[in-house]
């Protein structure tokens, strides 16, 4: 199966009421369009790399297993809010 053009992927992620999912292009791209976006960060740098917008929240953590559910709970629950 292949990846989708990314301006299908941009019109998907459009309609979309929140994007939750790890630093990537997704995640990035979701921002860009203005979708509620939640951005997970382990080693990699949330303030360098993160993705920008008003309704984007970031979880970090020295590595990705160590983010807690809690804490993405809350990300939503503030873009939410």
């Amino acid at each position: 199966m292949s990846d989708p053009p990314l301006t299908t992927l941009a019109g998907l992620l459009a309609r979309a009421s929140m994007y939750v999912g790890n630093d990537s292009g997704p995640a990035h791209l979701a921002a860009a369009v203005g979708t509620r976006t939640v951005a997970l960060f382990g080693p990699t740098s949330a303030v360098h790399f993160g993705p920008v917008g008003p309704h984007v929240e970031t979880v970090a953590a020295e590595a990705m297993d160590q983010i807690e559910p809690s804490q993405v709970i809350a990300a939503v629950e503030a873009l939410l809010a």
